[in-house]
């Protein structure tokens, strides 16, 4: 990716952040389904999670409710993503 598109991205992605949820229904559909196609058992653990997009943290809500995971590793181009993340993961800004 160019760094103007990224650019463009993180500004217009940070714009919107305050009412990106509102309007996202794909979205959690997307991570519903994502989420339902890995294994369900009680015992599993997870060492460590990479998500890279986290945006507002949709997709992460899901896996927290269903999975156990020891440590969260979060990346976006947008650092102000930080804010609708629970502050319980570890976030690294894209780089």
């Amino acid at each position: 990716m160019e760094a103007i598109e990224a650019k463009q991205i993180h500004i217009r992605f940070t714009r919107a952040l305050s009412s990106y949820d509102n309007h996202a229904d794909a979205q959690h559909r997307i991570s519903r389904k994502l989420a339902s196609l890995l294994p369900h058992q009680a015992n599993v653990r997870y060492k460590r999670m990479l998500e890279i997009g986290c945006g507002t943290g949709g997709f992460t809500g899901v896996l927290k409710q269903q999975c156990h995971i020891d440590e969260w590793i979060l990346n976006d181009l947008c650092e102000d993503c930080q804010e609708k993340s629970s502050s319980s993961l570890v976030l690294l800004p894209a780089s």
